[in-house]
């Protein structure tokens, strides 16, 4: 596969090109992901504040850990749920086409592909950072057993082992969703299962790890930067817990509904373009290139 067209700074221009182009198509089809994710939410704070809440030793708490666990996967569902609904008006700006006029009528694949997408990735990274989780534990057993027993010497080790391995498992975790991080793409453009989209994937994120970490960090400062704004009159309201929990939420949803689609305008882009250079896609690349092209003037 050779050099890819897109530098970083052509993906970012180009993103934030059309986003501001079509603000209100993109706005309103992002928060379709983030509202499951918001709902996931409240249902958890209203769990949380609930005046029937009982003391600690409640299995009320698991209920809380499971719900708190199911918006976490709802948060990645969601992005992914943006994805399915913006990955068609991308490709049809690109092909110089007529945008759909209803978010519905963007939903072309079978919805069970992007689901086990979703929960592929996820268990994939989960599973990889409990690994090495796991190997600190075991190394911290292994040291205590040949004789590091004084408390200082136990807790330096402690606190070695325990932040190489979750440094090891954030990084891994990374690692995995940058691979597959345009699936969900490969699985709306080319109507693929779940496993050729995953090593489509594979093999358009490979020479695009930097671009694809980038346009993440860009998506996470947005997300940091939006929902402090939104959240800051919610200070207003520190001695009322219920209420503060609320309006941070609400801020946590305009913010990710805001930034949603710079993630999956730039993961489109980074898609189609590995696309132009895969001799498979021959056949695609001059409805595109020229729309490449032109945008970058």
């Amino acid at each position: 596969m050779s050099e890819p067209l897109l530098s970083s700074l052509d993906l970012f221009r180009r993103t934030f090109r059309i986003y501001r182009g079509h603000f209100k198509l993109f706005l309103r089809l992002s928060i379709l992901g983030p509202a499951f994710a918001f709902a996931v939410r409240l249902l958890y704070l209203g769990l949380t504040f609930s005046p029937a809440r009982v003391p600690s030793a409640s299995p009320i708490h698991a209920i809380e850990s499971a719900i708190a666990i199911a918006t976490a996967l709802m948060l990645f569902a969601g992005i992914a749920i943006s994805s399915v609904a913006t990955v068609n008006p991308i490709a049809s700006i690109l092909r110089q086409e007529a945008l759909p006029l209803s978010p519905c009528r963007v939903f072309r694949v079978r919805p069970w592909r992007i689901v086990r997408i979703v929960l592929s990735v996820f268990f994939r990274a989960f599973f990889s950072g409990i690994l090495f989780m796991i190997l600190g534990i075991v190394a911290l057993a292994l040291a205590a057993a040949l004789g590091y027993n004084s408390r200082m010497e136990a807790g330096a080790i402690g606190y070695a082992c325990g932040g190489i391995s979750f440094f090891a498992a954030v990084l891994v975790f990374i690692a995995i969703y940058i691979r597959y991080a345009v699936a969900v793409q490969a699985c709306i453009v080319e109507d693929l299962p779940t496993n050729s989209a995953l090593r489509r994937s594979a093999l358009f994120a490979a020479p695009a790890r930097a671009r694809i970490a980038a346009l993440y960090a860009v998506f996470l400062i947005l997300c940091g930067l939006l929902a402090f704004v939104f959240a800051a009159p919610s200070l207003l309201l520190h001695t009322r817990p219920a209420a503060f929990q609320l309006s941070t939420a609400i801020a946590t949803f305009l913010a990710t509904a805001l930034a949603a689609p710079v993630a999956t305008i730039g993961l489109t882009l980074i898609y189609f373009d590995g696309r132009l250079h895969d001799p498979s896609s021959a056949l695609q690349a001059d409805q595109y290139s020229r729309k490449f092209t032109s945008m970058s003037t």
